[in-house]
């Protein structure tokens, strides 16, 4: 399992800076973006790609992949794009249902 490491660090950090002032401070973390930097086969990919009850929608082209794991309701619940098709990524992870 991947799973992001430096964003949830750092908004652990804001929020607990927040209460140790006094001040109050949720802890919300929204879905986040994985990158895999691996030379042959760089990857962005985010939310549960695990789960037993998507259908993926896979387009793979010279430019790369872009797999799109919907629920029954057609919500987008993960993603996985790579090569030229990362720029991709931040567009979906918008879309990305949690």
């Amino acid at each position: 399992m991947v799973l992001p490491f430096l964003q949830p660090i750092l908004l652990s950090a804001m929020c607990l800076s927040k209460n140790l002032l006094a001040q109050a401070g949720e802890l919300k973390l929204p879905p986040m973006l994985v990158k895999v930097k691996t030379p042959d086969l760089p990857l962005h990919l985010a939310g549960d790609t695990r789960r037993d009850d998507l259908t993926w929608n896979i387009v793979a082209a010279k430019e790369g992949l872009v797999a799109k794991g919907v629920d029954a309701e057609n919500q987008l619940r993960a993603f996985v794009v790579s090569e030229d098709k990362m720029k991709e990524a931040f567009a979906l992870l918008k879309q990305l249902v949690s």
